[in-house]
């Protein structure tokens, strides 16, 4: 549909203060007095006719929608500043299988010294803690009982550097022949009950026996120097690989993401002991944290399982193909790509000044799979410029997000299953050549407690075409746009 209205005091314009955006409240005012073909007489008595501006609505641009792989996603703490890690595995009854593993440092003991563990110390046992985050994806609530996961936990061989960007797809090499956890350690997922140590409410966490010889192999170094200090420790050992890809058996809708609270002072390794002058097992111990050591998360996917529409698209190489359906999945999963080949003939006929451009994104909750229990829509999605070689880049609305949404917005809206994107600064930008018209990533944002790395978010939405004429979800772009004369 094309709203046109002529005729329109050019002072209004003027009053907004800015060349690309006209006030909210402007924008209303005009489109609600306009209305197919006609004209508005709105300020004609007082304007002279020379002196007027066109102002137009327009949700025609043809968007062409395809479904691609997300290349790798960098997950280190300098990226992930929310202190959170995914570790698990589902499949997806849309997406297929996606599984989220965890390589962390250590930290060495607060307040150690020389001789900390006494003389003969003998470990009596050590468990690795992690904290719930109290976020879980995957398995239906209804569906009992809940599949059971497998944790392996493994040591790393070399250094996780915090000067070094680690991404989804980085692999470290362990003791892969050694896992730490006690034989065949299977859990539950329980983010709701307490763990009581000792008396003492650790909150939601999941601990996993750990193999004494591991502590015993720490016990041992308390006179080497290797515990002297944080450095020394962490130069001594390298760290943890934590991952459940030996969890099996799962169905499709089978299985859970969890995200775990690294920062928590109950994320740790605590090494439970006793020595030459102490009883058993008499409260001695000491906690080796995560918080603040370096990590990073690693993500992998096998596609048996995923929806053919999507293997179809993923395969697509043509450029010209659209599809009534497109996916958006975080970990590094799969985006959609959006171009506009035919934008640049709204100039043809002059400039333009674009009011605001709004893409609206339908999400599609008809099959229960779709939208099954924690298989959600992310609560954010962003638009990423594509450079000429295909890398992307934050479009310049984008720094326009400010406060809850923001001008940008993109958040989720449940009651309406939609986002709201603007770019009314891209589309200028494009029109007036400044950047080139090689269209738009549609990504969960890479950072943040709503990004891509601490959440297992997925999506399926309305695409561009509508060749059937049944589309009802079709991806629209809302463009409010003044001509200059």
């Amino acid at each position: 549909m094309i709203l046109f209205i002529k005729r329109i005091p050019k002072t209004l314009l003027q009053l907004t203060g800015a060349k690309f955006f006209l006030f909210p409240f402007a924008i209303a005012f005009l489109i609600s007095f306009s209305s197919c073909d006609k004209s508005s007489p709105i300020g004609l008595d007082v304007q002279p006719a020379n002196d007027l501006l066109n102002v137009g609505f327009d949700d025609t641009t043809k968007l062409i929608t395809k479904t691609v792989r997300e290349t790798h996603l960098r997950t280190d703490q300098g990226l992930n500043t929310t202190g959170f890690g995914l570790i698990g595995k589902y499949i997806d009854p849309v997406f297929g299988e996606t599984e989220a593993s965890l390589y962390t440092q250590l930290r060495q003991p607060t307040g150690i010294v020389y001789n900390s563990f006494g003389t003969n110390p003998v470990c009596d046992s050590v468990v690795l803690s992690l904290a719930y985050a109290k976020t879980w994806y995957g398995e239906a609530v209804s569906r009992r009982p809940i599949k059971n996961q497998k944790i392996n936990v493994y040591e790393v061989l070399e250094d996780i550097s915090s000067a070094v960007s680690y991404y989804s797809d980085t692999l470290r090499p362990n003791y892969s022949t050694r896992d730490l956890v006690q034989s065949n350690h299977l859990f539950n997922p329980d983010i709701a009950s307490n763990v009581y140590i000792n008396g003492v409410n650790q909150g939601p966490e999941l601990r996993l026996p750990l193999d004494n010889m591991f502590g015993q192999t720490l016990l041992n170094n308390q006179t080497t120097g290797n515990i002297a200090s944080d450095a020394t420790f962490r130069n001594f050992f390298k760290g943890l690989y934590i991952t459940a890809t030996n969890t099996t058996g799962l169905a499709p809708g089978e299985g859970r993401i969890l995200s775990y609270d690294l920062q928590s002072s109950s994320s740790k390794v605590e090494l439970y002991f006793h020595n030459d002058t102490s009883q058993h097992q008499a409260n001695m111990k000491y906690s080796f944290n995560l918080s603040s050591a370096n990590h990073f998360s690693h993500f992998d996917r096998d596609t048996v399982n995923r929806d053919l529409d999507i293997k179809t698209q993923v395969a697509d190489t043509f450029r010209t193909h659209n599809y009534e359906r497109v996916y958006v999945q975080s970990m590094a999963g799969l985006k959609t790509k959006i171009t506009m080949p035919k934008l640049s003939e709204r100039v043809k006929s002059g400039p333009v000044s674009i009011n605001q451009a709004e893409l609206i994104v339908k999400v599609d909750v008809s099959k229960t799979t779709y939208n099954q229990d924690s298989f959600s829509p992310p609560q954010l999605l962003y638009l990423f410029g594509i450079t000429d070689n295909g890398s992307s880049y934050l479009i310049s609305d984008l720094f326009e997000q400010s406060g809850t949404p923001g001008y940008y917005s993109g958040t989720y809206d449940g009651s309406i299953h939609e986002y709201h994107l603007k770019l009314s600064r891209y589309i200028q930008q494009v029109l007036d050549k400044k950047i080139n018209n090689n269209g738009l990533y549609l990504v969960v944002p890479h950072a943040g407690s709503y990004g891509a790395v601490v959440n297992a978010n997925r999506v399926v939405i309305g695409g561009g075409d509508n060749t059937s004429g049944t589309n009802n979800l079709q991806m629209k772009l809302n463009i409010t746009y003044t001509k200059l004369h």
